[in-house]
Formats: C-alpha cells, structure tokens, sequence
C-alpha cells in the first residue's frame, strides 16, 4: 500500500471549490461513510480536544532531505498514527516531527494535507457544525456560554436584584467531578492536576444541593455528576494570585504536560457555576443561575481550602448605578472588570444576554500573520503582525512582551490566535482596513482556534464606557 493521502486532499478540494454550505453536506454525506481515512482525518483536525503541537512546516523539498531514523512506512494509516501518537503524549520532539515531514513529503498534497491537519483546518469551508450535520455526533464539541456586551446591559432584571462577580484573568476551564478531569474550553485535557484534583477530592460525601422545588440533602461521590464551571488562576507564597500573564502561561502549559511541578501545586480553582454532566451534553441548562451559584458554593464550602477551590468574588447590586461601583472597585483591584448576571438567567452554549461584561479597555482575539525583527537586536522580535478573521483589522503590535518573549520565533506562531488590549479602533483614511489604537499583547490563546470579526470588536468598543477613540 501506498503511503500518500493524496485522494483525501482531492476530495477536501473539491469541498472547497463547492460554494453552498447544503452542497458541501451533501459531499460529507457521501465521502464519510464509506471512507474510514476520510473520517479519521476530518475527526483528527477538527476535534477541539485533539492538540499535535507541531504549527510550522519546512518546504518540501527541505522536509524530504532531513536526516532522522525513519522505518518504512507501509500503510495509509502510517501519518495518522504519528498524529495520534503526538496528540496523546505531553510534547514532540524534533526527531518526532523530523518522523512526521518525511512521511508526509511522499507527495505535495498529502504534505499540505498533514500541514492542514496540524494547523487544525483543511481550508475547505467546513467546520465541526458542518460535519455533524452530515453525520451527527461524529466531532465533540465542547459548549461555551459567553457573556453579551454592554449594549445588552437592559437586559439585566435588578428584581429584587442581580448579581455582579469579579471578572476574573485567569484560563477559563471545566472540572468533571465524577470523572475527575479538568478540560479547557477547546475540550483539551489539562495533564497536570493531580495535587489540585486529589485536594477538591477529600470533601464531605454530603452537602446540600439546590434545585428548582428547594435545598436538599444528596450523596455527592457517588450519586452526583455534576461539572463545575471557572478559572484556573496560580497563587504565589503570600497565596495572592500571578499576574495574567505568568500565571495563564503556567496553566496552559499544563495542556501540553510541560508545565514545572513546583508551579502546578499553587494552581487554584475559582467557580461560578455548576451544572450536570446532562445539560453539558446537551448544551442547555433550564435550572435558574441563582440555584447553579448556590450548588457551586457548596463544593467550595465542603472543601473548605481558599488555597484550593474558591468561589468567585460576588455582590448583590439593585441598580445599574450599584453594578457599576461594582466595576469600578473590581478595577481598582487590578482585575479586568466585571459581569452582571440575572438571577433567573439559564445555561446555555451560546451568547446570553442574561449576563453582561463590563469592562473599560478593548480586549479581542486576533490571528498572527507575520513577525518583524527588533530594530536595534534583529535576534529577538519587535511586533507581531496581527489580523481579524474576516481581514478588516490589521494591525502590528509591538508593546506587552517580556524580553523572554522577544526571543521566541514568533514565526513558529504564524496562524495562532492572541488576546490584546487597545483603546479603540482607528480607521487610515488612505486604507480600507482598521487599526487598533495603542494595542497591547496579552497573551497567546492556546484555548481559541478563530479570531475576532471586525464586527465583534466594534460591539464590544460600543459596549465600553469611554467610546470610540478618532483618529486618521
């Protein structure tokens, strides 16, 4: 058997040059069940769980010379077996990926095939919704609720009152009681969490549970199956909490096990919702957030560790005006703002309107798309290239980083997605794109696959309490 993928890229092709998203179903309804190969490698690229750690590809030519201990490879299975071998252990190493280009560069398309895989994208205009439609259930996708903006902030009932929390800088995750698991929000499993988990795990075998007739009294270990929602956020030895960007790094190197132990045992859990294993299948909970909230602080209370688990900082607010001194202090504190939630507001994996973010800076997700050398050392970097998924924004951001950070090649993140901070959007009259003013790295989201789209960035520059900043 051949080791080429080349008849998978052909009909990825042919997906991409159909131009409705129906006819484009149609294509997966009859390539999927009777190709296993197409299958898997449709399942390898867009399961959200599934992580290779290899971003940048040599040309070809180059790939193919490389010198490394390479067996035959006999099968068509061969390339989708290293990928999978990668996505299960915590790192690979240049001889891996050494393994993995001279496999691919049998041909061009099964190398660019590999590369799109890798890179989490065939480039075909499909997406994990589009494959499930065609065969349901095939891609897990792992739900997400977000927060609307503050234009929605109307919505918000203060009868008898909402609820303002802390809008916390830490790395977004779910923990699995029953199943003992953390997963981050693109449904990776953190590695490293064993000293946190078994310390979650000494609690009571009771406490009391809200449900919509009331509190009641039921058996947690064995009975419940509930999933709590939060940050995970580092403490120092004074027990306050790294900045964002130290801490976020430590934890999000526990995705990829590369994480330093010593760090890992610091890492703390604040919650602020719980729901069943059910309503996370589902993607929908009817349960009101008051009882959610209230479930959520009895892990904390049985638990009985701030160092461990923790319940996010809250306050009841009965005005806008008395949501806003809530925003205020938050900020005062050095955190990114706040949310304001309904008490009766549902779950659900989608924007909800029931609560509201209220922060005071521009904060949006943008893809790399190239890197500049430092003016006065050309070895460490001087600004990230950096666009919006639909290509309206364009802008080159050179302020945030560490000197450590200047050092890596930024070419190996070409295609990844990062947080910034801006104080608006601006507009050069001499082009018909836009700019962010005064941008300011934060962080490389290891948890987002898809950049914001100019017209996210503008609502959440409308949402904000200082408005759009002019210039051109």
């Amino acid at each position: 058997m051949s080791n080429s993928l080349k008849h998978i890229y052909h009909k990825i092709q042919k997906i991409a040059e159909t131009a409705s998203t129906n006819a484009k179903i149609e294509l997966l309804k009859e390539f999927m069940p009777a190709d296993p190969v197409f299958r898997k490698v449709l399942y390898g690229t867009y399961s959200e769980h599934i992580v290779f750690g290899i971003n940048k590809f040599p040309p070809i030519k180059k790939a193919a010379s490389l010198q490394g201990v390479l067996s035959r490879l006999t099968g068509e299975e061969d390339i989708l077996a290293l990928l999978k071998q990668f996505s299960l252990q915590p790192g690979v190493s240049m001889a891996d990926k050494d393994r993995l280009f001279k496999a691919a560069s049998v041909d061009p398309e099964t190398y660019k095939l590999t590369e799109m895989m890798c890179k989490k994208d065939l480039c075909c205009g499909i997406s994990a919704i589009t494959i499930n439609k065609a065969y349901p259930d095939f891609v897990r996708i792992t739900p997400y609720q977000r927060c609307s903006t503050e234009k929605d902030i109307g919505n918000i009932s203060f009868d008898p009152y909402a609820l303002a929390q802390c809008k916390a800088n830490g790395v977004f995750a779910y923990y699995h009681v029953r199943d003992k698991k953390f997963i981050s929000r693109s449904g990776s499993m953190f590695r490293q969490m064993k000293h946190l988990i078994s310390k979650i795990s000494e609690r009571p075998k009771k406490m009391h549970f809200g449900n919509k007739f009331g509190i009641n009294n039921a058996p947690l270990l064995h009975d419940r199956d509930d999933i709590l929602i939060g940050e995970l956020l580092v403490l120092d030895g004074l027990h306050n909490v790294y900045d964002r960007k130290t801490g976020n790094g430590i934890i999000t190197s526990c995705i990829y096990g590369t994480a330093d132990p010593n760090m890992v045992k610091h890492i703390c859990f604040v919650v602020w919702d719980c729901i069943t294993r059910e309503e996370y299948k589902q993607m929908y909970s009817p349960i009101a957030y008051q009882t959610r909230f209230f479930n959520a602080t009895q892990y904390v209370h049985a638990v009985s560790d701030t160092n461990v688990l923790r319940t996010i900082e809250s306050e009841p607010v009965y005005t806008i005006e008395e949501a806003k001194a809530f925003y205020r202090k938050m900020r005062a504190q050095g955190e990114e703002g706040a949310i304001i939630k309904n008490l009766k507001g549902v779950w659900k994996s989608n924007t909800s309107k029931d609560y509201i973010k209220m922060k005071n800076v521009i904060e949006c997700d943008l893809m790399i798309t190239g890197c500049t050398p430092h003016k006065k050392d050309p070895k460490m970097m001087g600004s990230i290239q950096l666009t919006s998924v639909d290509g309206k924004i364009k802008v080159s951001c050179g302020s945030g980083f560490t000197e450590q950070e200047r050092l890596l090649d930024w070419n190996l993140y070409i295609g990844r997605i990062v947080a910034v901070e801006a104080e608006g959007l601006i507009r050069d009259k001499s082009k018909s794109t836009y700019s962010l003013y005064t941008p300011t790295f934060i962080e490389v989201r290891h948890d987002k696959k898809i950049a914001n789209t100019y017209k996210e960035v503008l609502d959440i520059e409308r949402s904000t309490n200082r408005g759009s900043r002019k210039r051109g």
